[in-house]
């Protein structure tokens, strides 16, 4: 009765051990992005104490805040709390995944986007994409950016127009081509009497 007690932990332990990384939910820790400074504001070790616990207790709340102010449409206090909140914990994907969110929702919300804040925003989406375990998290990701390069390319082509329409008459007349090569010619018609 005992080996039995014995061996049914052993594989139990062995099944939860080998699941327990396909569950992580971080950012991966092969990311250096020690040179990027999010935010320079110091923690608030007055409140929330000083040491690792107190950091990780300051970016929760940091992160709380950001998320009520971006839904809230105060997408510029949101992204000062979000980067405070990142640059605290910077291991932690929800951060991340909330500041790329308040980049977008500030992006979406300016009639003439600005080229730094698109590529911050291109950036943080990055990052999501290539190393956060959450799928849904990936996925939106990838759409995001997917939305970010149709926008630069807008924007590029608003700025340069002359270049815009060569592109399109070349591409046209490349259509064009291939539809006449593609058309059936007169002698290739089909008899369908049997």
């Amino acid at each position: 009765m005992i080996k039995k007690s014995v061996l049914i932990c052993l594989v139990a332990g062995c099944i939860t051990g080998g699941a327990a990384p396909v569950f992580a939910d971080a950012i991966s820790p092969n990311i250096d992005n020690s040179e990027k400074v999010y935010s320079s504001e110091k923690p608030n070790s007055a409140f929330f104490g000083s040491g690792i616990a107190g950091r990780l207790s300051e970016a929760s709340q940091l992160r709380f805040q950001g998320e009520n102010y971006s839904s809230d449409g105060q997408h510029e206090r949101a992204i000062q709390c979000l980067k405070k909140a990142v640059e605290l914990d910077p291991g932690d994907p929800t951060g991340h995944f909330l500041l790329a969110q308040a980049l977008t929702k500030k992006l979406k919300s300016q009639e003439n986007p600005d080229q730094k804040l698109l590529l911050e925003t291109y950036n943080e989406w990055s990052l999501i994409d290539k190393h956060d375990a959450d799928h849904t998290h990936q996925f939106e990701a990838r759409r995001n950016i997917r939305f970010l390069k149709l926008l630069s390319k807008a924007m590029y082509e608003k700025e340069h127009p002359e270049e815009s329409k060569k592109k399109r008459r070349s591409l046209f007349a490349g259509t064009r081509s291939v539809f006449k090569k593609m058309k059936p010619k007169k002698d290739d018609t089909f008899d369908f009497t049997l």
